[in-house]
Parts: structure tokens; C-alpha cells; sequence
């Protein structure tokens, strides 16, 4: 069973980094973009090392986090929220990923944003499914 959770999530988030796309979007944090930017960059970069470098994504992911939450902007937060839920998802930080996957879909339900609550929905089902996969049963 837990090889099936594995090759499931695997499957799921097979998407690659390109250090093309790091370094373009490290270049554009480098100009100093007004807030509302800095926060989506931040929140790609988090994205970017997600797989590869899980305390780089944890960083990015929370100073997206702090950034948004300074400057008040929700969509901001939900996303970085959603990042960090997914960083620490995929690398076993369980309690902390349902946390934030659970904010963030309280802040993009609050904003409206359906196709984002569908996605954190679907992620916090996942996480669910997986769960039971990995627990094992009551022997009674």
C-alpha cells in the first residue's frame, strides 16, 4: 500500500525545474518589482524548488507569506499558503501541510477564487486518501 501512495504522489508531481526559470524569475525579484509582484515571484520560486530544495521553497513560500500578509493581500497569502502546504507536503511535514492547505482554501473561498478552491480541495483529498492508505487498519 505505501508503495502505491508513493507512486501516486510521485506521478503527481513529476514536474522538473529548470534552473532557466529560477534564474529568470531570481533576475526579476533582483529589479525590485512593486509588492503585488514580488509576492507571485516569490510564490513561483517556492513553486520552482518545491521537489528539489525543500528549505529554498520553504523560504520563498514564507516570505511570500510575510510579504503578503504586511501588505494585506489575501490572494497573496492563499497562494503562499497553498505553496508552503505543498512544500511540506512532499517532503513528509503532514500536520503542517493540512494547516496551510486549509487556510488557503478558506482565504480563496473567502476571495471567490472557485478553480483555486478546487485545487487546495483536491489537494486536501489527496492527503486524505493517502492517510488511510498509510494507516493501517484496527485489528480487532
Amino acid at each position: 500500500m505505501l508503495r502505491k501512495a508513493v507512486f501516486l504522489l510521485c506521478i503527481l508531481f513529476s514536474f522538473g525545474v529548470t534552473a532557466t526559470d529560477t534564474d529568470s524569475l531570481k533576475n526579476l525579484l533582483s529589479t525590485n518589482p512593486p509588492v503585488k509582484q514580488k509576492i507571485s515571484i516569490l510564490n513561483e520560486l517556492a513553486y520552482e524548488y518545491r521537489q528539489t530544495n525543500y528549505l529554498l521553497a520553504k523560504e520563498y513560500g514564507e516570505s511570500a507569506l510575510a510579504l503578503s500578509e504586511e501588505s494585506a493581500d489575501e490572494e497573496g497569502e492563499a497562494n503562499a499558503r497553498y505553496m508552503l502546504g505543498l512544500n511540506y507536503w512532499l517532503h513528509g511535514v503532514y500536520p503542517d501541510a493540512f494547516q496551510e492547505f486549509f487556510k488557503a482554501k478558506k482565504l480563496f473561498s473567502r476571495l471567490g477564487i472557485s478553480t483555486r478552491v478546487a485545487a487546495v480541495s483536491n489537494n486536501l483529498g489527496l492527503f486524505i486518501f493517502i492517510e488511510r492508505i498509510m494507516t493501517p487498519p484496527c485489528i480487532t
